[in-house]
């Protein structure tokens, strides 16, 4: 059995895995980040102040970032996106952070559908000026340790394009 916390390997390389071990008769387990469970004072993730970049300096407003992103969901036919790259979306809200050295982004996912749009964050993360943007644009504000249970309840219809950052 080979372990790993499945939220920190992507699906490309666990299927690089099965097919390289698929004849030796090994099983996989994925759901449980076994480090969590042993390390009692493992340090908090950080998570700084979200702050709004004013919309002179981002030349788009975020309702028209949306529009856009879902007109190239449209051409792909697909009906929902899932990103997980930090500076896209930090890109796509106009928004920065501190949680990452030298790149000003904050810990977080976003989940687009034809109408709806939710950011998963770190509450402690989120000022007020972060919370009136993010309401002003119709966003969703869910806590970043959602993001599993959110997806596994979601109903989901047709394709769904993802972006993530690989390591």
């Amino acid at each position: 059995t080979i372990g790993f916390d499945g939220r920190v390997i992507d699906a490309a390389f666990g299927r690089k895995l099965e097919k390289m071990l698929n004849d030796r008769n090994v099983t996989f387990e994925y759901e449980t980040d076994l480090a969590d469970a042993l390390w009692t004072d493992r340090p908090g993730m950080p998570a700084s102040d979200i702050w709004v970049v004013p919309e002179a300096q981002c030349g788009k407003t975020v309702a028209r970032k949306l529009a856009e992103v879902r007109e190239a969901m449209s051409k792909e036919e697909a009906s929902h996106m899932l990103l997980a790259k930090l500076d896209d979306i930090m890109w796509l809200y106009n928004i920065r952070a501190n949680d990452v050295d030298c790149n000003p982004v904050a810990l977080s996912y976003t989940f687009i559908s034809e109408k709806d749009a939710v950011i998963f964050v770190q509450n402690k993360a989120l000022t007020e000026e972060a919370k009136a943007h993010f309401e002003k644009y119709k966003v969703q504000v869910k806590d970043y340790t959602q993001i599993v249970q959110f997806l596994e309840t979601c109903e989901l219809k047709g394709k769904v394009m993802c972006a993530y950052s690989e390591i």
